[in-house]
């Protein structure tokens, strides 16, 4: 019965959607709307579709690949039965000013009739649920059940930033490398963190890569392998998976506290990779917990490029958590100083030229224009430069003192605290407070 089932159940192909006179034309929003339309029908019980080389392909042995977007019903119908699909998508867009407008056909694939149409519009934010509005109607025009496809019309999906976030998205279905690939997905998630799509997308293509070579692990990989492996003879001995939960928020608790981030971090990497038992009695089950606070030590280590990824993946995950207001924060407030640290280059760059040759020389200035620019990388540099010539410079080892924390650099915070007690006692009483807010294992 139950392959009786797979086999009567409606397979769909998506063919790529023209675009119409736009005032700025882009392939990748094309493939996009392909992309996330195909999302969503391989999620929907009773409906298959047919993948993306699977069409072109057949596209391309049929010679219709020049006309996928305009077909008549006998070729539809060609298609269809090259592919085994038993309806065919085609349709178009158009971007004009602040508004996106979508359109789509339905073509039974037996016959080429059209099934159905589908009208979709809005600002270009809402693309997300305009796919969600085609793929409702689809279903409908499927013969699905009724629950089926109000669950896809009211499914929730955020509301994007921009149409670049889409635009990047599809460029990363069109590209071949997956290195490229996985490039533009990242800046599409980083012009949105709640793009769950792209987020995804980043996971799989990371489980596809080859493991290095356990060798050459890190020492904090070496804690997080040994931290799976006492959470799994936890999980084996421990037969209560509330008491399990328990466990280890207690020891999230005391990690963070003592402010042990790197220990934390390891553990509750443990607990994301390998998930205990549900708890029915939990609003917020251990693993999200364990990536809330992964996200909020990587804040804390100041290393924004692991926040990013990481806080991307919670958005993705758990949309609705009563964290993911504050990660999102979190999430932006890296983005924000990654966009400076760019910009930044350019324009230290402009200002450095500017400057007379004597100012140039001058490293104890340059590094405090690296500073101001956000290359805290360069400024470092210069100020180590600035130190070693003669003279009073108590203020700029303050200064390489807050660009070492913000590099995350802690073993040069604390260096540069004792140099400053033994030198600066004054300056040093200004600053010292900094040491409670240290990591302690770093």
């Amino acid at each position: 019965m139950i392959l009786a089932a797979l086999l009567l159940a409606p397979v769909v192909a998506v063919l790529p959607f023209k675009e119409l006179a736009s005032e700025r034309p882009s392939a990748g929003v094309s493939e996009a709307i392909r992309a996330l339309l195909e999302g969503e029908l391989a999620a929907v019980p009773g409906l298959s579709s047919v993948g993306r080389a699977a069409v072109d392909g057949a596209l391309a042995a049929k010679k219709l690949e020049k006309r996928r977007t305009e077909l008549d019903g006998p070729e539809a119908a060609r298609l269809a039965k090259a592919l085994g699909a038993s309806l065919v998508v085609v349709g178009a867009f158009e971007v004009r000013e602040d508004r996106i407008k979508v359109w789509a056909r339905f073509l039974e694939g037996r016959r080429g009739k059209v099934a159905g149409t589908v009208t979709a519009g809005g600002p270009p934010g809402d693309v997300l649920l305009m796919v969600n509005k085609l793929a409702a109607d689809l279903a409908r025009h499927a013969g699905l059940d009724n629950k089926t496809v109000v669950q896809l019309t009211y499914r929730l999906q955020p509301r994007l930033r921009s149409l670049k976030t889409v635009e990047l998205f599809g460029e990363a279905q069109l590209e071949k490398d997956d290195d490229k690939r996985k490039q533009l997905l990242q800046l599409a998630l980083n012009e949105d963190p709640t793009f769950t799509q792209a987020a995804r997308a980043i996971e799989v293509l990371e489980l596809a890569q080859p493991r290095r070579d356990p060798v050459a692990q890190t020492e904090q990989e070496r804690d997080a392998r040994s931290a799976g492996e006492r959470l799994k003879k936890r999980i084996h001995d421990e037969k209560d998976p509330a008491r399990i939960s328990e466990i280890y928020l207690a020891l999230f608790a005391d990690l963070q506290k003592q402010r042990r981030y790197r220990m934390l971090i390891s553990e509750a990497s443990a607990v994301v990779s390998n998930p205990p038992p549900h708890v029915a009695d939990l609003s917020e089950q251990l693993p999200e917990s364990a990536l809330y606070l992964i996200v909020a030590s990587y804040d804390q280590l100041n290393d924004d490029d692991a926040l990013l990824r990481e806080g991307q993946k919670f958005l993705a995950r758990y949309p609705l958590s009563d964290g993911f207001v504050g990660v999102r924060q979190l999430v932006d407030q890296a983005l924000e100083r990654k966009k400076k640290q760019r910009e930044g280059v350019r324009r230290a760059a402009d200002e450095l030229a500017a400057l007379p040759e004597a100012a140039r020389a001058d490293a104890c200035r340059v590094a405090q224009l690296y500073a101001d620019q956000s290359q805290l990388k360069e400024a470092r540099g210069r100020y180590a430069e600035c130190l070693a010539q003669p003279g009073t410079h108590d203020d700029d080892r303050v200064r390489l003192l807050w660009i070492d924390y913000h590099l995350g650099d802690f073993r040069g915070v604390t260096q540069e605290l004792e140099r400053l007690r033994a030198q600066a006692p004054t300056k040093y009483h200004q600053v010292m407070h900094i040491v409670d807010e240290l990591p302690v294992d770093d």
